[in-house]
Parts: structure tokens; C-alpha cells; sequence
């Protein structure tokens, strides 16, 4: 086998520009990464492997989610579909101050994900063999409030809007905002740990999340 071709799909709908990744079954390592095309099929060279391949879908739009499959060793079509009822609707609402400040921006990472082996969770940020995304998912907003469709798992949320220059900046006209908390749609609160940590959330049913931001001091943003 030295080329593995599929095609990745929602439900019946292709899914363009998004990366796919060929591992062994062990989950590693990478031995080839490519990206869908406007039909949703991909297909990346492999050279020659002894053993079966898994084909791992990252799929990070207004749906997230990674999907596998293991690779027809005749050399047909890999398919990597996403099911629909796979999925759960999470939105945000998403609070701030009122001051001035930059484009706010959400992350979303998810950290486990049902029906995703843990041998395969070291590739839901990787890009190819060498390297790892910043993030799964970013959206600058404009307008507070997001949609999404989610694979049910743990996730890493967070939400902000600064520019790390502005301690820097003479005369500033904007504050910098980073995440001070999580509101599930029962009530519960969750905090960061720290500016930049995000909080982890489960979502394993539709939910809705407000996200609170609050100012980030200069002296903070200085602080080892």
C-alpha cells in the first residue's frame, strides 16, 4: 500500500478543508497528513506500511468533532463520516465588560471524546508529524453569542480578547479581557485556572454556557 485514498463526510454532506491524518492502529506514529478537498476526499501518499492503517478526520467548523476509520487494505475508499446524531448543540453567551476592548475570540479544545480511542486522543491537535495546532477550534466573534454542534466529551473553553503589546502601548485605548468564569445551564460556576487556563467542561447533552470575561490588569499580564 503506498496511497490511501477516502473521502469525509457529514452524514451525506462532504466536508471540505479539513485535515486528515493516517496512523497505525497504535495511534502512532503519523505516517502521512493531508487535507479534504471541496468533494471532502483526500487521499496522501504512505509508503510502504507492514501493517493496517487508521485514518483519523478532524473536523473543526461549525461542527467539531474527529472521526477514524481503518483503512481498506484492497485499496478502496477510507470513509470517515460523521453522524449527525452523534452530535449535541452547545451555544455561548458571552459577557464583558463595559469598557472598551479587541475582537473577542472562543477556543474550543477538546480533551476526550466519545467513541474516539485514547490512543488517538494525542491527535486531536496534531497536524502532521511534527506539528501540533495552537487550538481545535478559535472563532472571533461579531456579535456575543456562538453555535456549535459538538461530539460529546471534555472539552477546554476559553474566551478572550487582548493584545499582549499593551503594556507597551503609550496612551492604550482599549482594556485587555481574558475568561473569569463558566455558568453551565444549571447553575453551576466554574474558574480558570489562571488568565490563560481555560476552564473544562463535559458536554454530554445540549447546553448553553455564559462565559463572564473580566479586565486583565497590565501587571497581571506581566506576571511570570
Amino acid at each position: 500500500m503506498t496511497r490511501v485514498r477516502g473521502v469525509l463526510r457529514l452524514d451525506d454532506s462532504p466536508v471540505a478543508a479539513q485535515r486528515v491524518l493516517v496512523v497505525p492502529g497504535t495511534g502512532s506514529p503519523v505516517v502521512a497528513a493531508t487535507d479534504t478537498s471541496s468533494d471532502g476526499r483526500f487521499a496522501a501518499d504512505v509508503g510502504r506500511q507492514s501493517g493496517p492503517l487508521v485514518a483519523v478526520g478532524r473536523v473543526s467548523v461549525d461542527v467539531l468533532a474527529v472521526v477514524h476509520a481503518e483503512v481498506p487494505s484492497d485499496g478502496s475508499d477510507t470513509e470517515l463520516v460523521i453522524r449527525s446524531a452523534d452530535l449535541v448543540p452547545l451555544s455561548f453567551d458571552v459577557l464583558v465588560p463595559d469598557v472598551a476592548h479587541r475582537p473577542i475570540s472562543i477556543t474550543v479544545d477538546p480533551l476526550h471524546l466519545s467513541g474516539v480511542p485514547g490512543q488517538y486522543e494525542p491527535l486531536l491537535r496534531r497536524r502532521d508529524a511534527r506539528t501540533v495546532d495552537a487550538f481545535f477550534f478559535r472563532r472571533v466573534l461579531d456579535a456575543p453569542e456562538l453555535s456549535l454542534r459538538v461530539q460529546r466529551g471534555a472539552y477546554r473553553i476559553d474566551a478572550s480578547a487582548f493584545d499582549r503589546a499593551r503594556p507597551n502601548i503609550a496612551a492604550p485605548d482599549f482594556e485587555n479581557l481574558v475568561l473569569a468564569s463558566v455558568r453551565t445551564d444549571d447553575g453551576t460556576v466554574a474558574e480558570p485556572d489562571g488568565p490563560f487556563g481555560g476552564v473544562r467542561i463535559a458536554i454530554e447533552r445540549p447546553s448553553s454556557l455564559t462565559l463572564e470575561l473580566r479586565v486583565l490588569s497590565d501587571t497581571e499580564l506581566l506576571t511570570p
